[in-house]
């Protein structure tokens, strides 16, 4: 998925010469993507490429795509919860 989102970013953001440039060389790509973190810990169901403008891909439930009758097409999802790890840093 990380590299899902990393070619969306490549291809919103990136002139001709930078996309020809990561893929000649991945590691001239100056926005990897990356996961993310929850309260400071890595967290493995979030995935953030770019800087400003960036990128947030994530897991979700009940992905659907609604189509108006003009063609316009939206994605609608449900969230979910994020772990709750708060018993990782509470005092002992």
């Amino acid at each position: 998925m990380r590299e899902l989102i990393e070619f969306l970013f490549l291809t919103k953001f990136y002139t001709l010469s930078e996309r020809l440039a990561c893929a000649v060389d991945r590691k001239r790509n100056p926005y990897p993507a990356q996961f993310g973190t929850l309260d400071g810990q890595p967290w493995q169901r979030q995935i953030i490429c770019g800087l400003n403008p960036y990128l947030f891909g994530r897991l979700v439930d009940d992905l659907v795509i609604e189509c108006t009758e003009d063609g316009h097409e939206t994605a609608v999802w449900k969230e979910r919860q994020k772990a709750d790890i708060s018993w990782r840093t509470a005092p002992r």
